[in-house]
């Protein structure tokens, strides 16, 4: 898991915590995209336990879809 001080500095792009490899781009990514589609995204920490990490998709109605051999 990311100590609260860890996790404001991994929401930056190329900012890591700790000597993991990777370019410090996934977390801000993500975040862009889910702010440019109306998603949420949900990141937990507890420190020296582990993390969670959750994009929300809100629930839609979707229409009926055409019958085969109809548009």
């Amino acid at each position: 898991g990311v100590s609260e001080q860890g996790l404001q500095k991994i929401k930056q792009a190329y900012e890591r915590e700790g000597d993991y490899a990777g370019t410090g781009l996934g977390l801000p990514i993500v975040q862009q995209l889910c702010d440019q589609h109306g998603l949420t995204f949900e990141f937990e920490s507890i420190e020296g336990k582990g993390s969670v990490a959750s994009v929300l998709v809100p629930r839609v109605k979707m229409e009926t879809p055409c019958s085969a051999g109809k548009t």
